[in-house]
């Protein structure tokens, strides 16, 4: 096995912080109350993160602490990244977890101290991702979680960067960083760190493809609810791979789950759980927070039923199964059944039932030994017992499972203790030098520029006439004493001079005015100097994006398509094609067979000069060398014009680039996301000639972006964006199996949720892809956009549920209505 691996723990709050720390965390991540992925979470203030920053340095071994800045920030917002950042240096966490490459690009130039984490919003599936995260200063990358143990080994193996894998906790249907539904249709933001958390509510397949018992639920089903990952029994072959981190979910679960879950696979890295153990060890931690456990793709990307289709929320371990349900004396019910586990009063059971009431839960109120007697106030594993069923409990079966949901014997168990406030805080060093004449006595204080922040200094004087002291050396050990007590405050003391020459006698309540004058003094001038600093670095933030400004001058109109099926646009005549700027073609990871031959015939009617070849937001390590040859024989063609949907994409082109001599012009779709301006600076540094704006961003932050970039920024402004992007088959959920890629013959399926949501799911390949049937469509607000500067526009068709003829029809209303050469003069007719 490789050296020691770090195991890096949830901190929903500052006792699951505590708690992670007391039960083996080599490491907690937590978020602060803004530009947190969960933002629902109790999280932190800057004080508490300070405190347990101290806290978990002062163990033994030392504990690090990792801040989650892991959303997007819009423009308006570059001041309050900068002042986060600058609490979380000030406050000494030892890195920040990053999705936003604006807030990786300020943190990177400003805030060196900290070092950069690359979320796993970031999507990262290949070493070409990890080797572009590194050339933006990233010191380790969170891959995403669909990989395979194999795909992980083979990138720690190259990998420039520390690897950091999840191996607990909940689980997104959709690659994370890559999900709208949430945005779309209940209008919260995942990217902005308030996920409505869409994939687990019911959903309605059509006919053909509902799974055998949907029609408990009207045919609906949990189609998008994973269940939980659990890798424990996978952790020796994450040491032998080399990865440097083992990440547990669960910022928005309890202290408890937070300490059992960390001990767990603490013993599980120290080797410290035999058989029996662990069997033991994983109903703990079933118990306090789990759905189903998976694997989810560690062993195979195959389909292997990663989905509960019929409940999205907490089960608990399984205990038993009900033996039989009888009435008592008084009409009460009481459920019998003979649980694996001890067993105690106030604890939590769940009752999986058929239908639309599973699961059942409570607590247990009483309980007594099977057929009667004395109520007991517990029960060894193994003794029949029976239990009372809560008045309007609904029908419970003989034979349905019974799960354990909460236990107070391991409330008990694990036990953890959190600091008083103020025991532990984030303190500056601060020097300090004591000069004592007969005129009276000065003091002045210094705090060095550095990883803990900006430099400031301070003086201050107590004025009054002194005398000699009988014991000089005593005088120095009364002036050390005083100025040593700077508890209370967020300083802690330096290095100290006393210069005393003449052997003067300071009163002792004198020495102490003096200490809170400078200090009262040093707190004021490192506020000033903290203000400055942050006032600096928006200022840098301006001029950095500036260097990207556009010349002064309006830049033309002009209109993409982009298309993943080049025969959609059979159907345009040739004066539809011409009016296109150009035209991007959207290729897969696996494309197949004769997508070089369709590229060549659009060419052939468009001009060559117009295809921009687009790549998915998703490749995958193995799919790596297939995209590169794909592209290299493209480019070999004269295809010289590239759109990357994600960090790895650039280090593609580039490596495919590379024969064909001269530069390739690459563009960042809108997955490379440039929300702020130090997005679309870090993006255009990378080389790209352009970016793409989200279509979940608002109009009010592209105004503004576009103000700026002008004709660096596209606009769609008519699309049918994947809501969920997923390695997760919704076919072969929907039907309960998988027949395999050669005799699927899936393409695409209608879904409906109860929410009116009109989706359709469509089969790439074996990834999922879910639109909403209804496009985005920006039209209506494209003069406005305009007047900002807007000059470039995208009409995209991909996932286009129609034939060629509804493309065309698209196109022309979209592209060639609005002013097309001239200004976006107004909203388009309907046709």
């Amino acid at each position: 096995m490789k050296g020691r691996i770090e195991l890096l723990s949830p901190a929903g709050g500052p006792e699951a912080g505590y708690a992670a720390l007391a039960c083996g965390a080599d490491a907690i991540y937590l978020g602060l109350r803004r530009f947190s992925a969960r933002a629902e979470a109790v999280n932190f203030a800057p004080g508490e993160l300070g405190e347990i920053a101290a806290y978990a340095h002062s163990l033994s071994p030392r504990r690090r602490v990792f801040v989650a800045v892991n959303t997007l920030a819009a423009e308006c917002e570059i001041g309050d990244i900068v002042r986060i950042l600058a609490e979380i240096r000030d406050a000494g966490a030892d890195a920040v977890i990053v999705q936003d490459l604006g807030v990786a690009r300020i943190a990177r130039r400003n805030f060196p101290g900290l070092e950069l984490h690359a979320s796993t919003q970031l999507a990262v599936h290949s070493l070409p991702g990890v080797e572009a995260l590194a050339g933006l200063g990233f010191a380790r990358a969170t891959l995403a979680r669909e990989l395979t143990l194999d795909e992980i080994r083979r990138i720690c193996r190259r990998s420039p960067l520390e690897i950091e894998t999840f191996v607990h906790g909940s689980l997104c249907y959709s690659v994370s960083g890559l999900c709208l539904f949430s945005a779309f249709v209940t209008g919260r933001s995942a990217n902005r760190g308030s996920c409505a958390q869409p994939c687990r509510c019911l959903y309605r397949a059509e006919p053909e493809w509902a799974q055998e018992g949907a029609e408990a639920r009207g045919g609906r089903k949990y189609l998008f609810s994973l269940k939980d990952l659990a890798l424990a029994d996978r952790v020796p072959e994450l040491l032998e791979a080399g990865v440097a981190c083992l990440k547990i979910e669960g910022r928005m679960k309890g202290p408890l789950y937070s300490a059992v879950v960390t001990d767990f696979y603490r013993r599980a890295i120290d080797g410290g759980l035999d058989d029996q153990a662990r069997v033991a060890a994983e109903e703990d931690a079933k118990t306090t927070y789990s759905r189903l456990w998976t694997r989810l793709y560690a062993d195979s990307r195959a389909w292997n039923g990663a989905v509960d289709t019929e409940f999205p929320g907490h089960r608990g371990a399984r205990v038993g199964e009900v033996i039989d349900v009888a009435r008592d004396w008084s009409g009460r019910f009481w459920a019998r059944f003979r649980p694996g586990r001890a067993l105690e009063r106030r604890d939590g059971l769940q009752v999986e039932l058929e239908g639309p009431d599973k699961p059942f839960g409570f607590p247990v109120e009483s309980m007594r030994p099977a057929g009667g007697g004395r109520l007991l106030n517990e029960c060894r594993a193994g003794e029949e017992i029976e239990v009372p069923l809560p008045s309007g409990a609904p029908r419970v079966p003989a034979g349905a499972a019974v799960f354990r949901s909460s236990s107070q014997a391991l409330k008990r168990r694990f036990r953890w203790s959190v600091p008083k406030p103020g025991e532990y805080a984030a303190r500056r060093k601060a020097g300090v030098e004591i000069s004592i004449s007969r005129a009276g006595a000065g003091a002045r204080a210094w705090l060095a520029a550095g990883g803990e922040g900006p430099a400031a200094h301070a003086e201050a004087v107590l004025e009054g006439v002194f005398g000699e002291a009988r014991d000089s050396g005593a005088a120095t050990a009364a002036a050390e004493e005083a100025f040593g007590r700077l508890g209370g405050t967020r300083f802690s003391l330096g290095e100290l001079a006393v210069r005393n020459p003449e052997g003067l006698f300071v009163p002792k309540s004198g020495l102490n005015d003096l200490r809170r004058r400078l200090i009262a003094a040093l707190d004021e001038a490192l506020a000033a100097a903290q203000t400055a600093e942050r006032k600096q670095v928006e200022e840098w933030a301006d001029a950095d994006a500036d260097v990207f400004r556009p010349a002064a001058g309006r830049a033309r109109e002009s209109w993409s398509l982009k298309t993943d099926n080049p025969a959609m646009l059979d159907g345009f005549e040739d004066a539809d094609l011409g009016s296109a700027d150009e035209i991007a073609v959207a290729i897969r990871a696996c494309p197949g067979e004769g997508i070089i031959d369709r590229v060549e015939r659009l060419a052939s009617r468009a001009g060559r000069e117009k295809i921009r070849i687009a790549l998915p937001p998703v490749v995958r390590d193995p799919e790596a060398p297939e995209a590169v040859r794909l592209l290299s024989a493209l480019a070999s063609r004269g295809f010289r014009k590239f759109e990357a949907s994600n960090v790895s994409g650039f280090g593609l082109v580039e490596l495919a680039a590379a024969g064909a001599g001269g530069r390739p012009d690459v563009r960042a779709d809108w997955p490379v996301y440039a929300m702020n301006r130090a997005a679309a600076a870090a993006i255009l540094s990378m080389g790209a000639s352009g970016f793409t704006l989200s279509p979940e961003d608002g109009t009010e932050n592209m105004r503004e972006l576009i103000r700026r970039f002008g004709g660096f920024a596209e606009v769609v402004a008519y699309a049918r964006p994947p809501l969920f992007l997923s390695e997760t088959c919704v076919f072969a959920t929907a039907r309960g199996s998988c027949p395999g890629q050669a005799a699927c013959g899936a393409s695409a399926m209608g879904i409906a949720s109860d929410f009116g949501d009109d989706l359709i799911a469509v089969n790439e390949g074996c990834r999922t892809a879910v639109v909403m049937r209804k496009p985005h469509d920006l039209s209506s607000s494209l003069p406005e956009l305009w007047r900002a500067g807007a000059s470039r526009f995208r009409v995209d068709l991909r996932y286009f549920p129609d034939g060629p003829k509804d493309a065309k029809a698209v196109w022309r209303r979209i592209a060639r209505r609005q002013g097309h050469r001239g200004a976006v003069n107004g909203p388009a007719e309907a046709d």
